[in-house]
Protein backbone atom coordinates (compact mmCIF):
# COMPACT_ATOMS: atom_id res chain seq x y z
CA UNK A 1 0.00 0.00 0.00
CA UNK A 2 1.40 3.34 -1.04
CA UNK A 3 1.01 5.81 1.79
CA UNK A 4 1.87 9.63 1.56
CA UNK A 5 4.29 9.80 4.22
CA UNK A 6 6.48 8.41 1.52
CA UNK A 7 6.90 11.86 -0.17
CA UNK A 8 9.49 13.42 2.30
CA UNK A 9 12.20 10.86 0.82
CA UNK A 10 11.45 11.13 -2.73
CA UNK A 11 11.67 15.16 -1.82
CA UNK A 12 15.26 14.31 -0.83
CA UNK A 13 15.86 12.30 -3.54
CA UNK A 14 14.57 14.31 -6.30
CA UNK A 15 17.63 17.00 -6.19
CA UNK A 16 19.98 13.87 -7.06
CA UNK A 17 18.15 13.78 -9.79
CA UNK A 18 20.33 14.46 -13.15
CA UNK A 19 18.41 15.58 -16.10
CA UNK A 20 19.84 15.31 -19.34
CA UNK A 21 17.36 16.86 -22.10
CA UNK A 22 15.33 19.31 -20.13
CA UNK A 23 16.85 22.42 -18.70
CA UNK A 24 14.70 24.32 -15.94
CA UNK A 25 17.56 27.22 -15.42
CA UNK A 26 15.44 28.76 -18.00
CA UNK A 27 11.81 29.03 -19.49
CA UNK A 28 10.42 27.50 -22.60
CA UNK A 29 8.32 28.36 -25.77
CA UNK A 30 5.41 27.00 -26.70
CA UNK A 31 7.21 24.87 -29.70
CA UNK A 32 9.79 23.90 -27.48
CA UNK A 33 7.66 22.63 -25.18
CA UNK A 34 5.71 20.73 -28.02
CA UNK A 35 8.78 18.97 -29.24
CA UNK A 36 9.93 17.80 -25.82
CA UNK A 37 6.15 16.46 -24.93
CA UNK A 38 6.18 14.53 -28.71
CA UNK A 39 9.91 13.26 -28.04
CA UNK A 40 8.74 11.96 -24.71
CA UNK A 41 5.60 9.94 -26.01
CA UNK A 42 8.15 8.34 -29.09
CA UNK A 43 11.14 7.52 -26.72
CA UNK A 44 8.97 6.04 -23.99
CA UNK A 45 5.67 4.74 -25.54
CA UNK A 46 4.86 2.64 -22.81
CA UNK A 47 4.83 5.10 -19.91
CA UNK A 48 3.94 8.62 -22.22
CA UNK A 49 1.27 9.22 -24.66
CA UNK A 50 -0.35 12.95 -25.56
CA UNK A 51 -3.49 13.87 -26.71
CA UNK A 52 -5.24 17.07 -27.91
CA UNK A 53 -7.54 18.29 -25.30
CA UNK A 54 -8.71 20.41 -28.19
CA UNK A 55 -7.33 24.01 -29.59
CA UNK A 56 -6.52 27.39 -28.78
CA UNK A 57 -8.02 30.59 -30.03
CA UNK A 58 -4.91 30.71 -32.62
CA UNK A 59 -5.19 27.13 -33.64
CA UNK A 60 -2.39 25.56 -30.66
CA UNK A 61 -3.16 22.65 -29.38
CA UNK A 62 -3.57 22.01 -26.34
CA UNK A 63 -1.36 19.11 -25.30
CA UNK A 64 -1.79 16.99 -22.19
CA UNK A 65 0.46 14.05 -21.38
CA UNK A 66 -1.49 10.96 -20.21
CA UNK A 67 1.83 9.41 -18.16
CA UNK A 68 1.57 5.87 -16.44
CA UNK A 69 2.73 2.65 -17.01
CA UNK A 70 0.43 1.34 -19.66
CA UNK A 71 1.64 -1.98 -19.05
CA UNK A 72 -0.09 -2.25 -15.59
CA UNK A 73 -3.91 -1.53 -17.02
CA UNK A 74 -6.21 0.93 -19.21
CA UNK A 75 -5.31 4.24 -17.45
CA UNK A 76 -9.03 4.88 -17.42
CA UNK A 77 -9.34 2.08 -14.82
CA UNK A 78 -6.77 3.42 -12.96
CA UNK A 79 -7.44 6.82 -10.11
CA UNK A 80 -6.42 9.47 -12.01
CA UNK A 81 -4.80 12.88 -11.20
CA UNK A 82 -5.50 16.23 -13.40
CA UNK A 83 -2.60 18.61 -13.26
CA UNK A 84 -2.56 21.73 -15.48
CA UNK A 85 -0.63 25.47 -15.74
CA UNK A 86 -1.13 28.86 -17.18
CA UNK A 87 -4.99 29.21 -17.24
CA UNK A 88 -3.35 32.51 -17.11
CA UNK A 89 -1.01 33.28 -19.84
CA UNK A 90 1.59 35.98 -17.88
CA UNK A 91 1.98 32.88 -14.98
CA UNK A 92 4.83 31.34 -17.04
CA UNK A 93 5.99 29.81 -14.41
CA UNK A 94 3.15 27.62 -13.90
CA UNK A 95 3.32 25.84 -16.70
CA UNK A 96 6.93 25.02 -16.10
CA UNK A 97 5.74 23.11 -12.99
CA UNK A 98 3.69 20.41 -14.84
CA UNK A 99 6.57 20.04 -17.33
CA UNK A 100 8.95 19.26 -14.36
CA UNK A 101 6.24 16.87 -12.71
CA UNK A 102 6.58 14.97 -16.30
CA UNK A 103 10.20 14.65 -16.65
CA UNK A 104 9.94 13.72 -13.15
CA UNK A 105 8.28 10.74 -13.42
CA UNK A 106 9.75 9.85 -17.13
CA UNK A 107 13.69 9.94 -15.43
CA UNK A 108 12.80 8.13 -12.24
CA UNK A 109 9.99 5.22 -13.36
CA UNK A 110 12.67 2.58 -12.50
CA UNK A 111 14.96 4.46 -9.97
CA UNK A 112 12.18 5.38 -6.98
CA UNK A 113 10.56 2.69 -5.91
CA UNK A 114 7.48 5.15 -5.28
CA UNK A 115 7.50 6.96 -8.28
CA UNK A 116 7.37 2.62 -9.91
CA UNK A 117 4.26 2.32 -7.96
CA UNK A 118 2.45 5.26 -8.41
CA UNK A 119 2.57 5.05 -12.56
CA UNK A 120 1.49 1.06 -12.02
CA UNK A 121 -1.28 2.06 -9.90
CA UNK A 122 -2.22 5.93 -11.16
CA UNK A 123 -2.41 8.11 -13.92
CA UNK A 124 -1.61 11.07 -14.47
CA UNK A 125 -3.12 13.64 -17.15
CA UNK A 126 -0.93 16.94 -17.32
CA UNK A 127 -2.00 19.86 -19.42
CA UNK A 128 0.92 22.33 -19.04
CA UNK A 129 -0.50 25.17 -20.74
CA UNK A 130 -4.40 25.51 -21.01
CA UNK A 131 -3.47 29.49 -22.42
CA UNK A 132 -0.68 28.61 -24.73
CA UNK A 133 -1.53 32.01 -27.34
CA UNK A 134 -1.27 34.72 -24.21
CA UNK A 135 1.93 33.04 -22.76
CA UNK A 136 3.46 32.62 -26.08
CA UNK A 137 3.06 36.88 -25.60
CA UNK A 138 4.35 36.43 -22.24
CA UNK A 139 7.94 35.67 -23.96
CA UNK A 140 7.72 38.97 -26.08
CA UNK A 141 6.90 40.88 -22.88
CA UNK A 142 3.37 41.51 -23.28
CA UNK A 143 1.33 40.28 -20.43
CA UNK A 144 -2.08 39.25 -21.32
CA UNK A 145 -3.87 37.22 -18.51
CA UNK A 146 -6.94 36.17 -20.15
CA UNK A 147 -7.22 34.27 -23.67
CA UNK A 148 -6.47 36.00 -27.51
CA UNK A 149 -9.71 37.89 -29.27
CA UNK A 150 -7.42 39.03 -32.18
CA UNK A 151 -8.50 42.51 -33.03
CA UNK A 152 -8.00 45.15 -35.35
CA UNK A 153 -7.97 48.08 -33.17
CA UNK A 154 -6.71 50.34 -35.50
CA UNK A 155 -8.64 49.47 -38.50
CA UNK A 156 -5.84 49.14 -40.91
CA UNK A 157 -7.10 45.47 -42.09
CA UNK A 158 -4.18 43.81 -39.98
CA UNK A 159 -4.48 42.07 -36.14
CA UNK A 160 -2.05 42.67 -33.54
CA UNK A 161 0.68 44.24 -35.58
CA UNK A 162 1.86 46.75 -33.65
CA UNK A 163 2.10 46.10 -30.32
CA UNK A 164 4.94 46.32 -27.57
CA UNK A 165 8.21 45.43 -28.30
CA UNK A 166 12.37 45.47 -27.57
CA UNK A 167 12.97 49.27 -28.85
CA UNK A 168 16.56 49.16 -27.07
CA UNK A 169 17.53 45.05 -27.84
CA UNK A 170 18.53 44.50 -24.33
CA UNK A 171 15.83 41.18 -24.65
CA UNK A 172 13.17 42.48 -22.46
CA UNK A 173 9.96 44.84 -22.85
CA UNK A 174 10.01 47.25 -20.15
CA UNK A 175 8.79 50.56 -19.43
CA UNK A 176 9.34 54.09 -21.70
CA UNK A 177 8.67 57.20 -20.16
CA UNK A 178 7.95 59.28 -22.79
CA UNK A 179 9.16 63.32 -23.18
CA UNK A 180 4.85 64.75 -22.72
CA UNK A 181 4.38 68.30 -21.30
CA UNK A 182 1.17 66.93 -19.89
CA UNK A 183 2.47 63.64 -18.64
CA UNK A 184 1.49 62.87 -14.82
CA UNK A 185 5.63 62.11 -14.20
CA UNK A 186 8.74 63.18 -12.83
CA UNK A 187 12.24 61.87 -12.44
CA UNK A 188 13.39 61.52 -8.73
CA UNK A 189 16.57 63.81 -8.53
CA UNK A 190 17.76 61.09 -5.66
CA UNK A 191 16.45 57.72 -6.89
CA UNK A 192 16.56 58.39 -10.62
CA UNK A 193 13.04 56.67 -10.92
CA UNK A 194 10.06 57.90 -12.58
CA UNK A 195 7.23 58.96 -9.49
CA UNK A 196 4.25 60.75 -9.74
CA UNK A 197 4.50 64.42 -10.31
CA UNK A 198 3.34 66.59 -7.04
CA UNK A 199 0.95 69.61 -7.99
CA UNK A 200 2.72 72.51 -8.94
CA UNK A 201 5.94 70.68 -9.62
CA UNK A 202 8.54 71.94 -11.92
CA UNK A 203 10.38 69.93 -13.99
CA UNK A 204 10.24 67.86 -17.54
CA UNK A 205 7.37 65.69 -17.46
CA UNK A 206 6.76 62.24 -18.88
CA UNK A 207 4.39 59.68 -19.65
CA UNK A 208 4.82 56.22 -19.27
CA UNK A 209 4.15 53.58 -21.61
CA UNK A 210 5.04 50.00 -22.79
CA UNK A 211 8.34 50.29 -24.88
CA UNK A 212 7.57 49.84 -28.23
CA UNK A 213 7.66 51.21 -32.09
CA UNK A 214 5.61 51.75 -34.73
CA UNK A 215 5.88 48.74 -36.19
CA UNK A 216 3.08 49.38 -39.00
CA UNK A 217 3.79 52.50 -40.27
CA UNK A 218 1.34 54.63 -38.93
CA UNK A 219 2.73 57.08 -36.93
CA UNK A 220 1.15 55.73 -34.05
CA UNK A 221 2.81 53.22 -31.11
CA UNK A 222 1.31 50.32 -29.50
CA UNK A 223 -1.96 50.59 -31.33
CA UNK A 224 -2.71 47.48 -32.26
CA UNK A 225 -1.36 44.99 -29.72
CA UNK A 226 -2.62 41.37 -28.65
CA UNK A 227 -6.39 42.24 -26.95
CA UNK A 228 -6.97 40.81 -23.14
CA UNK A 229 -9.97 38.01 -23.80
CA UNK A 230 -11.30 36.05 -21.25
CA UNK A 231 -10.01 35.33 -17.96
CA UNK A 232 -10.20 31.47 -18.32
CA UNK A 233 -10.20 30.92 -14.59
CA UNK A 234 -13.39 32.59 -14.57
CA UNK A 235 -15.16 31.34 -17.37
CA UNK A 236 -16.03 27.77 -15.73
CA UNK A 237 -20.04 26.74 -14.83
CA UNK A 238 -19.87 28.10 -11.47
CA UNK A 239 -21.31 26.71 -8.22
CA UNK A 240 -23.39 29.56 -6.32
CA UNK A 241 -25.78 28.75 -9.77
CA UNK A 242 -25.35 25.33 -8.85
CA UNK A 243 -26.30 25.04 -5.64
CA UNK A 244 -29.26 27.52 -6.33
CA UNK A 245 -30.70 24.99 -9.43
CA UNK A 246 -29.51 27.66 -12.39
CA UNK A 247 -28.13 26.77 -15.57
CA UNK A 248 -25.26 28.26 -16.41
CA UNK A 249 -24.00 29.75 -19.17
CA UNK A 250 -19.93 30.10 -18.99
CA UNK A 251 -17.54 27.85 -20.95
CA UNK A 252 -17.97 30.73 -23.90
CA UNK A 253 -14.09 30.03 -24.72
CA UNK A 254 -12.65 27.14 -26.27
CA UNK A 255 -9.84 26.72 -24.38
CA UNK A 256 -12.32 26.40 -20.67
CA UNK A 257 -14.34 24.16 -23.32
CA UNK A 258 -11.25 21.84 -23.73
CA UNK A 259 -10.92 21.38 -19.84
CA UNK A 260 -14.45 20.77 -19.17
CA UNK A 261 -14.74 18.20 -21.75
CA UNK A 262 -11.66 16.37 -20.88
CA UNK A 263 -12.48 15.94 -17.53
CA UNK A 264 -16.14 15.04 -18.25
CA UNK A 265 -14.69 12.67 -20.45
CA UNK A 266 -12.21 11.15 -17.68
CA UNK A 267 -14.83 10.72 -14.50
CA UNK A 268 -11.76 8.69 -12.98
CA UNK A 269 -9.96 12.04 -11.96
CA UNK A 270 -10.40 12.29 -8.28
CA UNK A 271 -7.90 14.96 -7.67
CA UNK A 272 -7.51 18.18 -9.90
CA UNK A 273 -4.25 20.27 -9.52
CA UNK A 274 -3.98 23.70 -11.03
CA UNK A 275 -1.09 25.79 -11.20
CA UNK A 276 -0.97 29.55 -10.80
CA UNK A 277 1.94 32.26 -10.05
CA UNK A 278 2.47 34.22 -7.80
CA UNK A 279 2.29 34.77 -3.82
CA UNK A 280 3.02 30.91 -2.42
CA UNK A 281 -0.23 30.15 -1.35
CA UNK A 282 -2.93 27.27 -1.51
CA UNK A 283 -6.62 28.28 -2.56
CA UNK A 284 -9.43 25.50 -2.12
CA UNK A 285 -13.14 25.84 -2.88
CA UNK A 286 -15.39 27.90 -3.01
CA UNK A 287 -14.52 30.97 -4.14
CA UNK A 288 -18.21 31.87 -4.34
CA UNK A 289 -20.26 30.61 -1.54
CA UNK A 290 -19.96 30.47 2.21
CA UNK A 291 -18.03 28.09 3.83
CA UNK A 292 -21.26 26.33 5.22
CA UNK A 293 -21.61 24.28 1.56
CA UNK A 294 -18.24 22.78 1.77
CA UNK A 295 -18.78 19.04 4.37
CA UNK A 296 -16.97 19.33 7.12
CA UNK A 297 -15.75 15.75 6.31
CA UNK A 298 -14.07 16.87 2.75
CA UNK A 299 -12.78 20.53 4.40
CA UNK A 300 -10.97 17.87 6.89
CA UNK A 301 -9.25 16.49 3.99
CA UNK A 302 -8.50 19.91 2.54
CA UNK A 303 -7.24 20.45 5.83
CA UNK A 304 -4.70 17.89 5.19
CA UNK A 305 -3.82 19.06 1.81
CA UNK A 306 -2.93 22.75 3.25
CA UNK A 307 -0.60 21.32 6.00
CA UNK A 308 1.49 19.11 3.30
CA UNK A 309 1.36 22.05 1.05
CA UNK A 310 3.15 24.26 3.75
CA UNK A 311 5.51 20.80 4.36
CA UNK A 312 6.54 20.70 0.72
CA UNK A 313 6.88 24.31 -0.68
CA UNK A 314 7.28 26.17 2.36
CA UNK A 315 4.57 28.27 1.62
CA UNK A 316 1.38 29.83 3.03
CA UNK A 317 -1.63 27.29 4.16
CA UNK A 318 -4.40 27.61 1.87
CA UNK A 319 -8.05 30.01 2.39
CA UNK A 320 -10.97 30.48 -0.05
CA UNK A 321 -9.66 32.44 -3.00
CA UNK A 322 -8.79 35.84 -1.93
CA UNK A 323 -10.03 36.09 1.23
CA UNK A 324 -13.02 35.31 3.54
CA UNK A 325 -15.14 37.95 1.86
CA UNK A 326 -13.53 37.59 -1.46
CA UNK A 327 -16.72 36.14 -4.68
CA UNK A 328 -14.48 35.28 -7.10
CA UNK A 329 -17.01 33.24 -9.76
CA UNK A 330 -16.31 30.56 -12.31
CA UNK A 331 -12.84 29.29 -11.22
CA UNK A 332 -11.93 25.10 -12.41
CA UNK A 333 -11.35 24.60 -8.94
CA UNK A 334 -15.18 25.39 -7.80
CA UNK A 335 -16.25 23.51 -10.95
CA UNK A 336 -14.02 20.67 -10.57
CA UNK A 337 -15.07 20.08 -6.97
CA UNK A 338 -18.49 21.31 -7.26
CA UNK A 339 -19.58 19.32 -10.21
CA UNK A 340 -17.49 16.89 -10.73
CA UNK A 341 -16.30 15.51 -7.84
CA UNK A 342 -13.17 16.11 -7.62
CA UNK A 343 -10.44 17.30 -4.78
CA UNK A 344 -9.92 20.39 -6.44
CA UNK A 345 -6.55 23.50 -5.33
CA UNK A 346 -5.01 26.30 -7.29
CA UNK A 347 -1.43 26.53 -5.95
CA UNK A 348 -0.30 29.71 -6.52
CA UNK A 349 3.67 28.92 -6.74
CA UNK A 350 6.49 31.43 -6.04
CA UNK A 351 6.96 34.57 -3.35
CA UNK A 352 9.61 36.34 -1.60
CA UNK A 353 12.27 33.63 -0.72
CA UNK A 354 13.08 33.63 2.67
CA UNK A 355 10.06 35.61 3.92
CA UNK A 356 7.86 34.53 6.87
CA UNK A 357 4.68 32.60 5.80
CA UNK A 358 3.39 32.49 8.67
CA UNK A 359 2.94 35.96 9.50
CA UNK A 360 -0.68 36.93 7.75
CA UNK A 361 -1.48 40.38 6.74
CA UNK A 362 -4.63 41.04 4.81
CA UNK A 363 -4.53 43.40 2.47
CA UNK A 364 -7.38 43.62 -0.49
CA UNK A 365 -10.05 40.92 0.62
CA UNK A 366 -7.13 38.49 2.30
CA UNK A 367 -4.06 38.30 0.47
CA UNK A 368 -2.11 37.71 3.57
CA UNK A 369 0.88 39.82 2.32
CA UNK A 370 0.96 38.86 -1.53
CA UNK A 371 -0.02 42.18 -2.07
CA UNK A 372 0.05 45.40 -1.13
CA UNK A 373 2.95 48.02 0.76
CA UNK A 374 3.97 45.37 3.04
CA UNK A 375 4.87 43.05 -0.21
CA UNK A 376 6.48 45.20 -2.25
CA UNK A 377 8.76 46.67 0.24
CA UNK A 378 9.30 42.77 0.62
CA UNK A 379 10.36 42.67 -3.08
CA UNK A 380 12.54 45.29 -3.20
CA UNK A 381 14.47 44.21 -0.61
CA UNK A 382 14.94 40.99 -2.45
CA UNK A 383 15.91 42.73 -5.72
CA UNK A 384 18.31 44.99 -3.70
CA UNK A 385 19.67 42.16 -0.86
CA UNK A 386 19.48 38.93 -3.02
CA UNK A 387 19.95 39.48 -6.39
CA UNK A 388 21.96 42.95 -6.57
CA UNK A 389 19.78 44.84 -7.93
CA UNK A 390 19.45 43.33 -11.26
CA UNK A 391 15.70 42.56 -11.09
CA UNK A 392 15.30 46.57 -11.38
CA UNK A 393 16.95 47.37 -14.96
CA UNK A 394 17.51 51.16 -14.07
CA UNK A 395 16.60 54.05 -16.64
CA UNK A 396 18.28 55.50 -19.32
CA UNK A 397 18.14 57.32 -22.15
CA UNK A 398 17.94 55.87 -25.54
CA UNK A 399 16.98 57.12 -28.75
CA UNK A 400 13.46 56.38 -30.35
CA UNK A 401 12.83 56.42 -34.21
CA UNK A 402 9.09 57.94 -33.28
CA UNK A 403 9.79 60.16 -30.34
CA UNK A 404 13.14 61.04 -30.16
CA UNK A 405 15.24 60.62 -26.54
CA UNK A 406 13.22 58.88 -24.28
CA UNK A 407 14.52 56.76 -21.27
CA UNK A 408 13.85 53.04 -20.81
CA UNK A 409 13.83 50.96 -17.71
CA UNK A 410 11.51 49.40 -14.67
CA UNK A 411 11.35 45.81 -13.01
CA UNK A 412 12.01 42.70 -15.26
CA UNK A 413 9.75 40.73 -16.00
CA UNK A 414 11.04 38.17 -14.90
CA UNK A 415 11.40 38.40 -11.24
CA UNK A 416 7.49 38.81 -9.11
CA UNK A 417 5.33 37.68 -11.54
CA UNK A 418 7.10 34.93 -12.41
CA UNK A 419 10.38 33.64 -10.55
CA UNK A 420 14.16 34.74 -12.11
CA UNK A 421 15.38 31.70 -14.23
CA UNK A 422 18.03 30.74 -11.24
CA UNK A 423 15.10 29.88 -9.22
CA UNK A 424 12.63 28.05 -11.24
CA UNK A 425 14.04 24.53 -10.57
CA UNK A 426 13.61 24.65 -6.91
CA UNK A 427 9.89 26.18 -7.41
CA UNK A 428 8.97 23.36 -9.83
CA UNK A 429 10.52 20.42 -7.95
CA UNK A 430 8.76 21.70 -4.70
CA UNK A 431 5.38 22.47 -6.37
CA UNK A 432 5.66 18.82 -8.02
CA UNK A 433 6.20 16.86 -4.88
CA UNK A 434 3.31 18.40 -3.76
CA UNK A 435 1.71 17.10 -6.69
CA UNK A 436 2.69 13.52 -5.88
CA UNK A 437 1.47 13.95 -2.54
CA UNK A 438 -1.92 14.69 -3.91
CA UNK A 439 -2.00 11.82 -6.37
CA UNK A 440 -0.99 9.30 -3.53
CA UNK A 441 -3.64 10.59 -1.09
CA UNK A 442 -6.01 9.16 -3.97
CA UNK A 443 -8.69 6.52 -3.77
CA UNK A 444 -7.59 3.21 -5.27
CA UNK A 445 -10.27 0.33 -4.15
CA UNK A 446 -8.11 -3.12 -3.54
CA UNK A 447 -9.23 -6.75 -2.12
CA UNK A 448 -7.10 -7.16 0.53
CA UNK A 449 -8.34 -11.25 1.04
CA UNK A 450 -10.61 -13.72 0.03
CA UNK A 451 -11.29 -16.80 2.22
CA UNK A 452 -13.53 -19.50 0.88
CA UNK A 453 -15.66 -21.93 3.23
CA UNK A 454 -17.31 -25.36 1.46
CA UNK A 455 -20.46 -26.19 2.99
CA UNK A 456 -23.27 -28.55 2.35
CA UNK A 457 -24.91 -29.63 -0.81
CA UNK A 458 -21.80 -28.32 -3.26
CA UNK A 459 -22.15 -24.62 -2.14
CA UNK A 460 -19.46 -22.04 -1.29
CA UNK A 461 -19.29 -20.04 1.21
CA UNK A 462 -17.19 -16.71 0.08
CA UNK A 463 -15.92 -14.10 2.45
CA UNK A 464 -14.22 -11.42 0.93
CA UNK A 465 -12.28 -7.82 2.39
CA UNK A 466 -12.11 -4.74 0.05
CA UNK A 467 -10.12 -1.17 0.80
CA UNK A 468 -10.05 2.10 -0.12
CA UNK A 469 -6.21 2.07 0.19
CA UNK A 470 -6.33 5.88 -0.41
CA UNK A 471 -7.07 8.99 1.62
CA UNK A 472 -9.69 10.30 -0.13
CA UNK A 473 -12.97 8.55 -0.20
CA UNK A 474 -14.84 7.08 -3.64
CA UNK A 475 -17.32 9.92 -3.75
CA UNK A 476 -17.13 13.30 -1.93
CA UNK A 477 -18.99 14.12 0.81
CA UNK A 478 -20.66 17.63 -1.36
CA UNK A 479 -21.52 15.25 -3.78
CA UNK A 480 -23.21 12.23 -2.01
CA UNK A 481 -24.54 15.39 0.24
CA UNK A 482 -25.84 16.09 -3.09
CA UNK A 483 -27.61 12.96 -4.10
CA UNK A 484 -25.37 11.88 -6.99
CA UNK A 485 -24.38 8.45 -7.28
CA UNK A 486 -21.75 6.96 -7.84
CA UNK A 487 -21.75 3.76 -5.88
CA UNK A 488 -18.72 1.02 -5.35
CA UNK A 489 -19.72 -2.49 -7.16
CA UNK A 490 -18.10 -5.59 -5.48
CA UNK A 491 -19.37 -8.66 -7.82
CA UNK A 492 -18.56 -12.80 -7.63
CA UNK A 493 -17.69 -13.43 -11.24
CA UNK A 494 -17.30 -16.68 -13.24
CA UNK A 495 -14.79 -16.40 -15.62
CA UNK A 496 -15.28 -17.48 -19.14
CA UNK A 497 -11.65 -16.46 -20.74
CA UNK A 498 -8.67 -16.70 -19.09
CA UNK A 499 -8.69 -12.58 -19.25
CA UNK A 500 -11.47 -10.28 -17.83
CA UNK A 501 -14.28 -10.17 -20.68
CA UNK A 502 -17.40 -8.90 -19.63
CA UNK A 503 -19.01 -10.79 -22.70
CA UNK A 504 -18.35 -13.34 -21.30
CA UNK A 505 -17.97 -13.43 -17.44
CA UNK A 506 -21.01 -14.48 -15.46
CA UNK A 507 -22.13 -12.28 -12.34
CA UNK A 508 -23.16 -14.65 -10.01
CA UNK A 509 -23.64 -12.17 -7.33
CA UNK A 510 -22.77 -8.54 -6.53
CA UNK A 511 -23.08 -6.10 -3.90
CA UNK A 512 -23.26 -2.46 -3.67
CA UNK A 513 -22.73 0.23 -1.48
CA UNK A 514 -22.32 4.53 -1.37
CA UNK A 515 -18.93 5.17 -1.02
CA UNK A 516 -15.38 3.40 0.61
CA UNK A 517 -13.90 6.23 3.18
CA UNK A 518 -10.48 6.87 2.94
CA UNK A 519 -8.53 3.90 4.30
CA UNK A 520 -11.93 2.28 4.83
CA UNK A 521 -12.37 -1.48 4.71
CA UNK A 522 -15.41 -3.72 4.05
CA UNK A 523 -16.38 -7.42 4.01
CA UNK A 524 -18.37 -9.13 1.64
CA UNK A 525 -19.90 -12.71 2.14
CA UNK A 526 -21.42 -14.55 -1.27
CA UNK A 527 -22.63 -17.88 -0.75
CA UNK A 528 -23.26 -19.75 -4.33
CA UNK A 529 -23.41 -23.14 -5.51
CA UNK A 530 -21.48 -23.82 -8.69
CA UNK A 531 -19.83 -26.93 -10.16
CA UNK A 532 -16.21 -28.01 -9.60
CA UNK A 533 -13.67 -26.44 -11.52
CA UNK A 534 -15.38 -23.14 -11.81
CA UNK A 535 -12.75 -20.26 -12.35
CA UNK A 536 -14.40 -17.26 -9.52
CA UNK A 537 -13.09 -14.22 -9.48
CA UNK A 538 -14.24 -11.33 -6.97
CA UNK A 539 -14.15 -8.03 -8.57
CA UNK A 540 -14.34 -4.52 -7.51
CA UNK A 541 -14.81 -1.08 -9.38
CA UNK A 542 -15.02 2.50 -8.33
CA UNK A 543 -15.25 5.55 -11.14
CA UNK A 544 -12.56 7.06 -9.03
CA UNK A 545 -11.22 4.59 -7.27
CA UNK A 546 -10.30 2.19 -10.23
CA UNK A 547 -11.18 -1.14 -10.67
CA UNK A 548 -9.48 -4.35 -8.67
CA UNK A 549 -10.15 -8.36 -9.31
CA UNK A 550 -8.50 -11.62 -7.55
CA UNK A 551 -9.22 -15.24 -8.02
CA UNK A 552 -11.15 -17.07 -5.80
CA UNK A 553 -8.75 -20.28 -4.28
CA UNK A 554 -11.53 -23.56 -4.74
CA UNK A 555 -10.63 -26.33 -3.11
CA UNK A 556 -11.61 -29.80 -4.63
CA UNK A 557 -14.56 -31.18 -3.36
Amino acid sequence: MLRPVLVPLLFALAALTVHADLSFDRYHRYDEMEAWLREQAEDHPDFVRLLSAGKSVEGRELWVAVVTNFGTGDPADKPAVYVDGCHHGNEVASGEVPLWLVRFLVENRERFEVVRMLLATRAFYVLPRVNPDSSEWYFRGVEVRGNLHPKDDDRDGRVDEDGPDDVDGDGLVLEMAVPDPKGDFVFDEISSRPRRRRPGESGNRFRIAREGSDEDGDGKVDEDGPNEGSDLNRNYPDPAGLFAGLAETRLTEPESRAVDAFLRAHPNVSNVQSFHTFGGILFRPFGSVPDTYVPEEDLALYDRMAANFTRYTGDRPYGRPYGPMSSIRGALIDHAYGELGAFAVTAEVWRVPGEDTREVQSWSGGLEGIVGPKADRAWREFNEKVLGGKAYIEWREREHPLYGRVRIGGWSPWFKRNPPPAYLEEVCRKASMFSLYQALMTPRVAISSVRTTAEGGGRLRIEATVENEGVYPTVTHLARQMGRKDPVVVRLLERGSATPDKNRDRELAREEIDALEGEESRNFTFTVGTPEGSDLWISIESTKGGKAARRVAVASR
